[in-house]
């Protein structure tokens, strides 16, 4: 699959114009590491080539900010590169 992103450097993508790429959805339960850390803490770290594009939460969709955080029982919607293994919410943090 191809498409085309435009990424702000700030989450660290470094996918290029084109690239593939996959969405996952997780839910984040209590064992979350980045549990209401907001994404501008320098305790929020996700891997390269990692973007929380969209966090569900009660029925209301969220595009993250700095001001953002992951609550428990959220979804969180993640864009990748394909095969980046990653099983569990926590799979996707430092």
């Amino acid at each position: 699959m191809h498409i085309f992103l435009h990424i702000d450097a700030n989450y660290g993508l470094e996918l290029g114009l084109i690239a593939s790429a996959e969405t996952i959805e997780f839910i984040a339960h209590e064992n979350c590491k980045a549990l209401n850390i907001p994404f501008s803490s320098p305790e929020f770290k996700i891997k390269k080539n990692v973007l929380i594009a969209i966090i569900i939460r009660d029925g209301q969709t969220i595009i993250p900010d700095g001001k953002s955080s992951i609550k428990c029982n959220d979804k969180v919607i993640v864009i990748t590169k394909i095969g980046g293994k990653y099983n569990t919410l926590n799979d996707i943090f430092m």
